[in-house]
Formats: structure tokens, C-alpha cells, sequence
């Protein structure tokens, strides 16, 4: 039976870790390289966003009453419940 010395054991340990540092780092500088190239693709080949139409945020005419009704029913159950839940 051979016996492996320790300083041998470590020495190897050190080849194993760098080659494996060195593929990791080599795999991730890959992986920004095609990030890069995929959103330069994007942003050369990709069509142009449109703004969405502005709407206003309460409608006007005869909706308006019923939403100005139901947002003071709204507005009074949420002061009752709090109301209740102090006491």
C-alpha cells in the first residue's frame, strides 16, 4: 500500500479548487456575454412600447352620482368598523 502525504493530498486540493473556481467564473463571464447580446437583440428587434390611453379616474355624466354615492356608503362602513374596533 502507498501512503499519500498530506502536503500532496493539499496540493491537489488546491488543483481540483482552481480548476473548479476557473470553470465557474468561466461559465458566469459566458452567461453575461449572451445576457448582453440577448438584450441587445431585444432592444434592437423588439417593437416599441405604447403608452396606455389615459383614462380619467372617476368617470363623468351619470355614473358619477352612483360613485360618489357608493364611495360615501364605502367611506361611512369603513369609519363604523373602526369605530367599533377601538371599543
Amino acid at each position: 500500500m502507498t501512503e499519500i502525504s498530506f502536503s500532496e493530498l493539499f496540493l491537489e486540493g488546491l488543483q481540483l479548487m482552481g480548476v473548479g473556481m476557473t470553470i465557474v467564473v468561466a461559465f458566469l463571464i459566458l452567461l453575461i456575454g449572451v445576457l448582453h447580446l440577448v438584450a441587445a437583440a431585444v432592444r434592437r428587434w423588439a417593437p416599441e412600447e405604447t403608452a396606455p390611453e389615459a383614462r380619467p379616474a372617476f368617470p363623468q355624466g351619470a355614473g358619477a352620482v352612483t360613485d360618489r354615492r357608493l364611495t360615501a356608503a364605502i367611506t361611512a362602513a369603513v369609519v363604523q368598523y373602526r369605530k367599533r374596533r377601538r371599543t
